[in-house]
C-alpha cells in the first residue's frame, strides 16, 4: 500500500516536471525559429517561424545536414567550425550562424544547439532554437564602416561629459602635435584652448550645453602642443548608451587653419584698400 502511494507520488512528480518542460518547449517554439535534427545532424523538422522568417519550405531541406544550410563562403569562419565541432561531439553550443535564405540572401541567426539525451546517455535528437540578427548585424556593420571612414579622414576625440579626454585618433594627435594618447588622456579639454577662453563663462556654458545632450557645431580656435593656433571646423556630439543615458561626447573635426588664414589675409587687405581709398580731409 505504502509502496503504491510512493510510486504514484513519484509518477505524479514526473508528470508535473514533464508538463513544465513541455510548456517551456512550446513557448520557445512559438517565439523562436526551431530546427529539429537527428543524432547525425540532419534536419527532420522545422517550425512555422523558420519557414516564414527565412522563406525556406521544409520539403526543400528535409534530410539535409545543418551545415549545408550555411553559405559556402561562411564555412571557414571560426563560429561555423565551433558549431560543427559541437555537433560532432554532441555538445551544447550557442553563437551566431549564417543561413542561406530561399531568395539567396544571407540571414544571421543567434542559435542555441541543444542535444537531447535519454536516461541511458543515448543521443535522441538535437533542437536548434534561433532568433534572426540580420538587421542588427547589418546595421552594426554599416555603422562600423561609417565610423572607420570618419576615423580615416577626420580628426576624432572623445570626452567625458565634464570635458576630460578619453582618447583621440591618430589624425587628431597629428593635428594637435601630440605623439600618443598617454600625453592627453585624463586631462581636460581646456588644454586645447587659449587661457582667456578656458576661463570664460561661455566656455563653462559650452560644456554644460553638451552635458545636457545638445549638439554643437561651428568653427573653433584651438591651440596645439607647441602653442600654435589651429582652426577646426568641428562638431561635438553627445553619445547615449544602450539605456538611453548620456555618457560621453565625441568630436569630429576638420583642420581649416589655412583657409581661415587666407580669409583673414583677404579681409586685412580689403581693409587696407578701403582705408587708402578714403579722402584725406586734412589736405583741404
Amino acid at each position: 500500500m505504502f509502496f503504491n502511494q510512493s510510486l504514484q507520488k513519484e509518477n505524479q512528480q514526473l508528470k508535473e516536471h514533464l508538463y513544465s518542460l513541455e510548456q517551456v518547449r512550446e513557448s520557445l517554439d512559438s517565439d523562436m525559429l526551431r530546427i529539429t535534427l537527428d543524432p547525425q545532424g540532419h534536419i527532420v523538422s522545422i517550425n512555422n517561424n523558420f519557414e516564414q522568417e527565412l522563406g525556406i519550405v521544409f520539403n526543400t531541406i528535409d534530410g539535409v545536414h545543418l551545415t549545408n544550410l550555411v553559405p559556402p563562403k561562411a564555412r571557414k569562419t571560426p563560429h561555423f567550425n565551433r558549431m560543427k565541432t559541437a555537433l560532432e561531439q554532441r555538445k551544447h553550443w550557442n553563437g551566431a550562424l549564417q543561413i542561406a535564405k530561399s531568395n539567396g540572401e544571407e540571414a544571421w541567426l543567434r542559435i542555441i544547439l541543444q542535444p537531447i539525451i535519454n536516461s541511458q546517455g543515448q543521443l535522441l535528437r538535437f533542437f536548434v532554437f534561433a532568433t534572426e540578427l540580420t538587421r542588427t548585424i547589418t546595421a552594426s556593420r554599416e555603422h562600423e564602416d561609417m565610423l572607420n571612414a570618419l576615423n580615416r579622414s577626420t580628426a576624432v576625440i572623445e570626452f567625458t561629459l565634464d570635458g576630460k579626454i578619453i582618447r583621440a585618433n591618430d589624425n587628431f594627435l597629428r593635428t594637435m602635435k601630440y605623439r600618443s594618447n598617454e600625453q592627453i588622456a585624463g586631462k581636460h579639454h581646456r588644454i586645447f584652448c587659449e587661457e582667456e577662453e578656458a576661463n570664460s563663462p561661455a566656455y563653462a556654458a559650452f560644456w554644460k550645453k553638451l552635458a545636457s545632450g545638445q549638439y554643437v557645431s561651428e568653427r573653433f580656435k584651438r591651440v596645439d602642443s607647441a602653442g600654435q593656433i589651429v582652426w577646426l571646423e568641428a562638431s561635438y556630439n553627445p553619445i547615449h548608451n544602450d539605456l538611453g543615458e548620456l555618457y560621453k561626447v565625441v568630436k569630429f573635426a576638420t583642420v581649416i587653419t589655412e583657409q581661415v588664414n587666407q580669409e583673414q589675409a583677404v579681409s586685412e587687405a580689403a581693409n587696407i584698400a578701403y582705408d587708402l581709398l578714403q579722402p584725406d580731409w586734412t589736405l583741404h
